[in-house]
Protein backbone atom coordinates (compact mmCIF):
# COMPACT_ATOMS: atom_id res chain seq x y z
CA UNK A 1 0.00 0.00 0.00
CA UNK A 2 1.36 3.45 -0.54
CA UNK A 3 0.74 6.59 1.83
CA UNK A 4 -2.39 7.52 0.45
CA UNK A 5 -3.92 4.13 1.14
CA UNK A 6 -2.32 3.39 4.15
CA UNK A 7 -4.07 6.97 6.39
CA UNK A 8 -7.00 6.41 4.11
CA UNK A 9 -7.50 2.66 5.49
CA UNK A 10 -6.46 4.08 9.04
CA UNK A 11 -8.88 6.97 8.89
CA UNK A 12 -11.79 4.66 7.92
CA UNK A 13 -12.21 3.79 11.18
CA UNK A 14 -11.91 6.64 12.84
CA UNK A 15 -14.68 9.04 11.35
CA UNK A 16 -16.28 9.67 14.51
CA UNK A 17 -15.35 13.18 16.13
CA UNK A 18 -14.59 12.45 19.96
CA UNK A 19 -12.89 8.88 18.25
CA UNK A 20 -10.16 10.91 16.57
CA UNK A 21 -9.68 13.57 19.85
CA UNK A 22 -9.25 10.66 21.76
CA UNK A 23 -6.90 9.26 19.16
CA UNK A 24 -5.13 12.64 19.18
CA UNK A 25 -3.87 12.22 22.55
CA UNK A 26 -3.66 8.66 23.01
CA UNK A 27 -1.65 7.61 20.37
CA UNK A 28 1.11 9.68 21.00
CA UNK A 29 1.13 8.95 24.86
CA UNK A 30 1.21 4.91 23.67
CA UNK A 31 3.79 5.55 21.51
CA UNK A 32 5.99 7.72 24.18
CA UNK A 33 5.43 4.96 26.90
CA UNK A 34 6.62 1.76 24.53
CA UNK A 35 9.73 3.39 23.77
CA UNK A 36 10.10 4.04 27.13
CA UNK A 37 9.79 0.80 27.87
CA UNK A 38 11.89 -0.36 25.31
CA UNK A 39 14.40 1.75 26.68
CA UNK A 40 13.81 0.44 29.75
CA UNK A 41 14.46 -3.06 28.95
CA UNK A 42 16.89 -3.79 26.24
CA UNK A 43 20.14 -2.37 25.79
CA UNK A 44 21.11 1.13 23.89
CA UNK A 45 22.20 -0.58 21.01
CA UNK A 46 18.68 -2.59 20.83
CA UNK A 47 17.22 0.95 21.67
CA UNK A 48 18.85 2.80 18.85
CA UNK A 49 18.38 -0.52 15.88
CA UNK A 50 14.86 -0.52 17.25
CA UNK A 51 14.11 3.55 17.14
CA UNK A 52 16.27 2.97 13.58
CA UNK A 53 13.77 0.68 12.47
CA UNK A 54 10.41 2.79 13.67
CA UNK A 55 12.57 5.67 11.42
CA UNK A 56 13.19 3.20 8.43
CA UNK A 57 9.28 2.44 8.40
CA UNK A 58 8.00 5.92 8.50
CA UNK A 59 10.98 6.72 5.46
CA UNK A 60 9.48 3.93 3.51
CA UNK A 61 5.60 4.09 3.72
CA UNK A 62 4.68 7.29 5.19
CA UNK A 63 7.50 9.95 4.03
CA UNK A 64 5.20 12.87 4.54
CA UNK A 65 5.51 12.15 8.12
CA UNK A 66 9.44 11.36 8.28
CA UNK A 67 10.77 14.36 9.77
CA UNK A 68 7.45 15.39 12.39
CA UNK A 69 7.92 11.93 13.40
CA UNK A 70 11.57 12.02 13.53
CA UNK A 71 11.51 15.35 15.63
CA UNK A 72 8.53 13.85 18.11
CA UNK A 73 11.02 10.66 18.49
CA UNK A 74 13.63 13.13 19.47
CA UNK A 75 11.14 14.61 22.11
CA UNK A 76 10.46 11.29 23.59
CA UNK A 77 14.00 10.60 23.61
CA UNK A 78 14.31 13.98 25.86
CA UNK A 79 11.77 13.03 28.00
CA UNK A 80 13.15 9.50 28.70
CA UNK A 81 16.62 11.14 29.34
CA UNK A 82 15.39 13.44 31.72
CA UNK A 83 12.87 11.77 33.52
CA UNK A 84 14.78 8.01 33.61
CA UNK A 85 16.24 8.56 36.89
CA UNK A 86 12.99 8.83 38.43
CA UNK A 87 12.30 5.69 40.61
CA UNK A 88 8.24 5.21 39.70
CA UNK A 89 9.66 6.47 35.93
CA UNK A 90 8.45 2.61 34.66
CA UNK A 91 5.45 2.60 36.36
CA UNK A 92 4.19 5.90 34.76
CA UNK A 93 4.86 4.37 31.52
CA UNK A 94 2.83 1.25 32.39
CA UNK A 95 -0.36 3.69 33.61
CA UNK A 96 0.14 5.73 30.79
CA UNK A 97 0.41 2.56 28.35
CA UNK A 98 -2.78 1.17 30.07
CA UNK A 99 -4.68 4.48 30.30
CA UNK A 100 -4.07 5.26 26.28
CA UNK A 101 -5.34 1.80 25.48
CA UNK A 102 -8.39 2.47 27.48
CA UNK A 103 -8.89 5.46 26.18
CA UNK A 104 -7.86 4.35 22.10
CA UNK A 105 -10.59 1.01 23.12
CA UNK A 106 -13.47 3.67 24.07
CA UNK A 107 -12.77 5.49 20.99
CA UNK A 108 -13.38 1.98 18.93
CA UNK A 109 -16.39 1.49 20.99
CA UNK A 110 -17.86 5.39 20.39
CA UNK A 111 -16.97 4.75 16.75
CA UNK A 112 -18.77 1.20 16.41
CA UNK A 113 -15.70 -0.03 14.45
CA UNK A 114 -12.72 -2.45 15.28
CA UNK A 115 -9.08 -1.05 15.58
CA UNK A 116 -6.98 -0.87 12.29
CA UNK A 117 -4.18 -3.06 13.54
CA UNK A 118 -6.70 -5.93 14.42
CA UNK A 119 -6.16 -6.43 10.78
CA UNK A 120 -2.60 -5.87 9.66
CA UNK A 121 0.16 -5.00 12.88
CA UNK A 122 1.67 -2.37 10.91
CA UNK A 123 -1.01 0.01 11.69
CA UNK A 124 0.73 0.40 15.06
CA UNK A 125 2.92 2.67 13.13
CA UNK A 126 0.05 3.96 10.86
CA UNK A 127 -1.50 5.09 14.19
CA UNK A 128 1.23 7.71 14.70
CA UNK A 129 2.06 9.00 11.57
CA UNK A 130 -1.84 9.59 11.06
CA UNK A 131 -1.99 11.82 13.85
CA UNK A 132 1.11 13.99 12.83
CA UNK A 133 -0.23 14.05 9.47
CA UNK A 134 -3.46 15.21 10.61
CA UNK A 135 -1.71 17.86 12.79
CA UNK A 136 0.58 18.48 10.15
CA UNK A 137 -2.29 19.45 7.71
CA UNK A 138 -4.33 21.54 9.96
Amino acid sequence: MNEQELLSQYAESHQHPLNKKIHTICVPIIFLSVISMVFWFVPLWAFAVTLGAIMAYYYKNLRSVFFPMLGFIILCCGIIALLSSVPSFLWIQVVLFTAGWIGQFWGHKIEGKKPSFFDDIFFLLVGPGWVMHKLRTK
